[in-house]
């Protein structure tokens, strides 16, 4: 197991974009000032978990000429056209027991569906038993009234 100090403060976005700084030899200052960002809040990125809006990463991923796969840990090339950051995702498919991993102790997690002709997302407690991703809600919630189908439950 390993142990809290082993691993960079801040996460995984935290170390790319310091590790990208790095590599392209700029200043934090020097960043913040491509990025259109505080350098104090540069910092913070780099040294705390932080969940950037889509035109921060934007905005960041072009001041360290790569894109947002790349400050998400996706592997991806730069686009040629270097005017506007474009996200280039590689779909690979996971097994079963990856995808289990970071979730089986349970937390908190989202649950989205189309509800209304638009996307509804919320938040749920939830825990893995046997496998099975299960959580709780009301008859009257949001998830609770939305119609799909037979839904098997578990009781502790």
């Amino acid at each position: 197991m390993m142990a809290a100090t082993d691993q960079p403060s801040g996460g995984d976005l935290a170390g790319r974009v310091r590790r990208r700084r790095g590599v392209l030899g700029l200043t934090r200052e020097e960043v913040a000032a491509r990025a259109r960002m505080d350098t104090g809040y540069l910092a913070h990125v780099e040294h705390a978990p932080v969940a950037l809006t889509t035109d921060a990463l934007i905005r960041l991923a072009d001041a360290l000429d790569t894109t947002i796969s790349g400050l998400l840990g996706a592997d991806s090339t730069r686009p040629h056209d270097h005017r506007r950051t474009a996200l280039h995702l590689i779909v690979d498919e996971m097994r079963e027991q990856e995808s289990l991993h970071p979730i089986k102790s349970g937390g908190i997690g989202r649950i989205a569906f189309a509800s209304a002709r638009r996307l509804t997302v919320v938040p749920v407690n939830f825990t893995v038993h046997h496998g099975d991703i299960v959580f709780r809600t009301a008859a009257t919630s949001a998830i609770g009234q939305y119609d799909a189908g037979k839904v098997e439950g578990v009781r502790s």
